[in-house]
């Protein structure tokens, strides 16, 4: 119990501690800034604040949005929460569903449902027919794949830009592939061997692609 005290007391005090040592060295870092304008934004001692912003920046493109986390999330509402003026938020939803670079799933979920007006790109430019075909039907299986309200899958279109089709002769494989970790004696690895298999499994395949390529079994036609 005094262990739990300390830890409540560390998070009630070192933040503040911490800013003020920073003001009285004059050190800024970007996650003070962030902190600066969210709490004179939201703490009632600058109300002119929000109304000044918007009046300089009359509409905002937030690109990236996945990358957003819930403090830059509500120093956007707090300028742009009228809705009188554009406010244009372009993200990747799955790198939020993944966490790639730390990627808020939360903060994707409110915003969906701060928008007005929502648009998704429907067609995949990049990834093959027979790919695409088999991500719609595996996921299509289970329409609560991902879990939470508002995470549901839309099935993707094959873009039809031109692209140079991937050939592997090495070997025969099929479009999608599901990778399983061996287990050991009691059930499923840990996460940190399990993390450790991933990268080592990934890194093999990596060298067998460019080993492969090397020896022209591998490589997308045109090129």
């Amino acid at each position: 119990l005094r262990r739990l005290r300390l830890i409540r007391a560390l998070l009630d005090e070192a933040g503040d501690r911490l800013r003020a040592s920073k003001q009285a060295r004059r050190v800024v870092s970007f996650d003070d800034m962030l902190f600066n304008i969210h709490n004179r934004l939201t703490n009632g001692s600058y109300p002119w604040l929000a109304t000044s912003l918007k009046a300089r920046f009359p509409a905002a493109l937030i690109d990236e949005f996945q990358d957003t986390d819930p403090l830059q999330f509500e120093i956007f509402q707090s300028i742009y929460g009228a809705r009188d003026t554009p406010l244009f938020l372009v993200g990747d939803p799955k790198q939020a569903i993944y966490s790639f670079r730390h990627a808020d799933l939360h903060t994707y979920l409110r915003a969906r449902q701060y928008a007005t007006q929502e648009s998704s790109l429907v067609a995949n430019q990049r990834s093959s027919r027979e790919l695409l075909a088999a991500l719609n039907g595996l996921f299509a299986t289970n329409p609560r794949v991902f879990m939470l309200p508002g995470l549901d899958y839309h099935p993707v279109e094959f873009g039809m830009k031109p692209r140079g089709e991937f050939v592997d002769r090495s070997e025969a494989r099929a479009a999608l592939q599901v990778w399983r970790l061996p287990e050991n004696d009691d059930g499923p690895l840990p996460k940190k061997s399990a993390r450790r298999a991933v990268a080592q499994a990934v890194a093999a395949e990596i060298a067998r692609l460019l080993r492969e390529a090397g020896d022209n079994r591998i490589k997308v036609a045109g090129s």
